[in-house]
């Protein structure tokens, strides 16, 4: 019995810490900063991260950011353009990228900030990608990623350029961010590999299967006056507090606190 009140308690603390976020106040800014060696133009233009060694400033992916980089890269909010975007997606809000402005100085910092609000075209942005080149020849070798780019991905659509970073100061750098829409609505960027390959979205489908044979409705735990919990008639788990809305459990918790979850559950009761 202790253990159950354990598992409880801590699933009831999850729940606050992590579903209420209910109230997204929009827009939203970002904004980050990064040091790169003096001299690796390379590392200069790595707005997000390069695959030799993963430096960056991770301003579309965000963190977690490597330790032997964390002096150097700075994320003011904690997150990168893309994760707000598809956190903001699985709320069900349409989100876009108004803007992207990046100042690259003369002493190899760069600074970038931008601003995230509801998309007014009816698409949901849930991505952004940056392609491009520095040093002699940028701009011709930068415009010619691109169509590379949009045809590796072929589950993104409406590619829609957000910046075209043109520099010759402190080095030459062309650098195109684009945003994009899932081809497919339902479908969500961490649910396939970048490039297009299918990829298993979220934990404890073997657990899911346990609760196959519930019924849809409303489920409430005994002794938990705060929280109900709803079975979705695609067998998905939602929770909401009293008076609140309900939030997809498997989109809002990590892997690790929805499988914690998905034991919890096994003591709700059916209202």
């Amino acid at each position: 019995m202790k253990n159950v009140m354990n598992i409880k308690e801590n699933i009831k603390r999850i729940l606050k810490e992590e579903l209420l976020t209910e109230s997204v106040s929009l827009p939203i800014k970002l904004s980050g900063s990064y040091q790169a060696p003096k001299g690796d133009g390379d590392a200069l233009h790595s707005f997000d991260r390069r695959k030799s060694d993963h430096f960056g400033g991770y301003m579309l992916t965000g963190g977690p950011i490597p330790s032997n980089f964390s002096s150097k890269v700075k994320l003011d909010q904690g997150k990168g353009i893309n994760q707000v975007l598809v956190e903001l997606a699985k709320k069900g809000i349409k989100p876009d990228v108004k803007s992207i402005s990046i100042r690259v100085n003369s002493d190899y910092t760069v600074e970038w900030e931008a601003v995230i609000d509801e998309s007014t075209d009816g698409k949901a942005y849930v991505g952004v990608a940056s392609r491009g080149s520095a040093g002699g020849g940028a701009d011709s070798r930068a415009q010619g990623q691109l169509s590379g780019l949009k045809s590796k991905n072929p589950k993104f659509c409406n590619w829609t350029p957000v910046l075209d970073l043109n520099i010759s100061k402190p080095i030459k750098i062309r650098q195109y961010f684009l945003k994009y829409t899932m081809c497919n609505p339902k479908e969500l960027p961490n649910d396939i590999k970048v490039g297009g390959s299918s990829s298993s979205g979220g934990a404890s489908s073997s657990k899911e299967k346990e609760f196959k044979s519930w019924g849809p409705g409303e489920y409430k735990i005994k002794g938990d006056e705060q929280w109900t919990y709803k079975l979705t008639k695609d067998k998905e788990w939602e929770a909401k507090l009293n008076n609140g809305s309900y939030i997809s459990l498997k989109s809002a918790l990590s892997d690790s606190n929805y499988e914690m979850a998905l034991g919890f559950l096994k003591l709700a009761k059916k209202l």
